[in-house]
Parts: C-alpha cells; sequence; structure tokens
C-alpha cells in the first residue's frame, strides 16, 4: 500500500515540475468534459421546461375532430358526440369547441378575431384563471347569454389603441351583435420558447349556445377531454377511434391528439438534438486523448536515462508502465475535474440568463469523468509500453 502511495506522490511531483506543460496537455480534457456536462444539463433543463411548460395547460388533456381522406366520408362531430364521450368510464371532463373567426367591433376599430363556442368545463380543463373579471358560468350558457372572456393579447390591443386597462364591463360588437366582456384570462406563465408564442395570442371565447343561437354555428370543431389518471393515451385512442367508426360509419375519419403525445415528441427531439451536440463535444475529449498520447511520448523520450537507471537497479517492466500509465490517468482526470467546474459553471450562467429552473445532470458529470479516465488509459497504455520495453543498456546510453 506504502509503496502505491508512494508511485501516487511521484506521479504528482513529476506532473508538478511541468505544470505549464501539463496544463495545455489537458485543455483538449478539459473543454470536452465541459461540453459535455453543459450540453446534456442543459438539454435536460430545456426538456424539463419545455414539458412543465405543456403540462400547465392541462392534465391528461386530448382532442377529438373528424378528418377528410380520398375514399372516405366527413361527418362533423355533434352534440351527441359530446354526450356519449362524457359517459365513457375512462373520461372526466369534456368540452365543445366550436370555432369561427369573429369580425370585432370596438368603437371605430374592427378587426377579425379567433372566436371559441366552448362551455364552462372548458377553462377547467385547459387550466384557464381569470386575471380580472371572471369566467361565464354554467348559466351564462344555458341561457345563451351574450358574454365573452378575451385573452391578455386582445386586452393590450384595447390598452394601445384605446387606453382601456380593464375592458371587464366593455361591450364589443361580433359580427354585429353586442357582447359584454365579463373577464380577461390571465396567461399561462411559460419558462421555454413557448413563451414567445404567449402573447401573441387574441382570442374571444363565448357560451357555445350562445354561439349556436347568435351566429347559427353548430357545428363542433373539436371536442376538447380529459381522461382519468390511469388511462393510458395509447388505449384511449385506440377506443375512442373504433367506436366513433361504430357511430358513424366504417369510412369515416377521427383523429385524436394527446398532450401526452405533444411532450414525448418534444423530449425525443431535445434527446436527438443532445445526442448530436455532446458527440461533437466528445471529440474533443478525443483530440485531448491524442494531447495525452503526444506529451508521453515526449516524456518518455525526456526521461530514457531515468528509465534506463531504474531499469538497472531492479524497476521491472509493469512498475515503469504503472508508472507512466499513471501519469496520463492523472492528466485525464485533472482535465476532467477543471472541465467540471467549467461545465457546471456554464451551465448555470446559460440557465440563469434564459431563466430556466438550475439544473446539474450528476449522469454527464460521471459520464464525463468515465470517458476521461478511460481515455487516459487508452491513449496513455501505448506511452507506457514504450517506457517498459525500453533496453536499459541503450537507455544509459541515450543523450
Amino acid at each position: 500500500m506504502s509503496f502505491f502511495l508512494q508511485e501516487i506522490e511521484q506521479t504528482f511531483l513529476t506532473l508538478k515540475e511541468n505544470k505549464t506543460r501539463s496544463f495545455l496537455t489537458i485543455i483538449g480534457i478539459i473543454v470536452g468534459v465541459a461540453a459535455i456536462i453543459g450540453i446534456i444539463s442543459i438539454g435536460q433543463a430545456g426538456k424539463n421546461s419545455i414539458k412543465k411548460d405543456l403540462e400547465s395547460f392541462g392534465k391528461n388533456i386530448a382532442a377529438i375532430w373528424p378528418e377528410w381522406r380520398e375514399n372516405s366520408y366527413y361527418v362533423p362531430l355533434n352534440k351527441y358526440d359530446l354526450q356519449f364521450i362524457r359517459h365513457l368510464k375512462y373520461i372526466k371532463k369534456a368540452s365543445p369547441v366550436i370555432y369561427l373567426n369573429g369580425n370585432t367591433q370596438f368603437k371605430d376599430y374592427n378587426s377579425i378575431y379567433p372566436l371559441n363556442g366552448v362551455d364552462e368545463n372548458f377553462f377547467g380543463l385547459n387550466n384557464k384563471k381569470v386575471k380580472t373579471g371572471r369566467l361565464f358560468s354554467k348559466n351564462d350558457n344555458i341561457y345563451n347569454k351574450r358574454v365573452c372572456v378575451i385573452t391578455e393579447g386582445l386586452e393590450k390591443e384595447l390598452a394601445k389603441r384605446f387606453a382601456i386597462f380593464n375592458p371587464v364591463g366593455k361591450i364589443i360588437k361580433i359580427n354585429g351583435f353586442p357582447f359584454f366582456i365579463v373577464g380577461v384570462l390571465k396567461p399561462v406563465k411559460l419558462s421555454s420558447f413557448l413563451a414567445s408564442f404567449q402573447e401573441k395570442e387574441k382570442e374571444i371565447y363565448i357560451p357555445e349556445k350562445t354561439m349556436a343561437t347568435t351566429f347559427g354555428k353548430k357545428t363542433i370543431s373539436y371536442i376538447l377531454f380529459s381522461t382519468v389518471d390511469k388511462a393510458k393515451p395509447e388505449v384511449v385512442k385506440r377506443n375512442l377511434l373504433s367506436l366513433f367508426k361504430l357511430r358513424h360509419g366504417s369510412k369515416t375519419l377521427y383523429k385524436t391528439q394527446f398532450l401526452e403525445n405533444q411532450i414525448d415528441a418534444f423530449s425525443n427531439v431535445m434527446n436527438k438534438i443532445t445526442l448530436i451536440i455532446t458527440l461533437i463535444g466528445a471529440l474533443s475529449l478525443f483530440v485531448g486523448g491524442v494531447g495525452i498520447m503526444n506529451i508521453m511520448f515526449i516524456t518518455v523520450t525526456e526521461r530514457t536515462r531515468e528509465i534506463g537507471l531504474r531499469k538497472a537497479i531492479g524497476a521491472s517492466e509493469m512498475t515503469l508502465m504503472r508508472q507512466f500509465l499513471m501519469e496520463a490517468i492523472f492528466l485525464s482526470i485533472i482535465g476532467a475535474f477543471i472541465g467540471t467546474l467549467f461545465g457546471v459553471a456554464f451551465t448555470i450562467l446559460i440557465q440563469l440568463l434564459i431563466k430556466w429552473k438550475i439544473f446539474i445532470s450528476i449522469f454527464s458529470v460521471i459520464l464525463a469523468f468515465f470517458f476521461s479516465t478511460i481515455i487516459g488509459v487508452v491513449f496513455g497504455i501505448i506511452p507506457a509500453k514504450k517506457a517498459a520495453s525500453l533496453n536499459p543498456i541503450d537507455a544509459l546510453r541515450y543523450e
């Protein structure tokens, strides 16, 4: 044990004598380790951020709508389909969404905004809450009241044009009919790139029965629903599509989209991007390994007489090989340690700048150290073998 500790001490003294050269040798390792830790951590933080943002729009939610293709029948959704979905055991809540472009007028301002006819369940499904005012109620829907809820984007439009900073209580005209603004929706706080699309939403929500009686629009564009916690998206999707074919005919087509599928799609894309960039970053580790091997060959050449002297006084080939191999491994580990510090600092800085929750991947740190050690062994073993195989007589004569 004491012999092994002496070898470690000797290795440190040797590296200390050539501090500048040792540091320049491990720059490739430092860059490679920092890149791997930074890329994996930032990629995982981005994936977590997007997943959290998407989940903030609702839990276990999905939508179903009709599709048209060649040799198929297009059968729109109706109120009976909505009732049917609501009675399925794996469905928690459901809301119709009737879509229409509404010609909206306020004073002398006139523009077209998306108009959505929904019921009171819609806001709970989408996790939408009011910023000011209130959401419309079940009674508003039953009695076909001309009330509406607008998004913050539309509120800002009215503030910019008319200096109206609280539109609740004001009346706007939609396709010529007056509607009473009862509430403004609070935007969901997003932390990923999805936030850049949020403020652009300028939409109006009215009771779906009011949509039917006022504008004569009864066809449901899509049905938004949530499933029970234990329901598996793929099973629900398969069952729904089968049941709707039974309801409307085998040649009809319907499509379902689950929020979980979108989360998985984003995660897969992020995983692929992270993997590709990580592999590019790993090239720095390879370059660092080549640098270590190169400097170890130079070290063997410079210390040829020392090697000859040690062999002459009884040092075995295994001892010499172990010493030079240990120097290569130590260079890799020191580089990995410094690279880890840089990688963690870089990751924290980037995540603070883009306002993501701080996340450091422990897996990336372990992976970086593992590969650094492997690189030290792989690229150090050839120079170590060369040192161990030197003829002591030739080595002592070397100048």
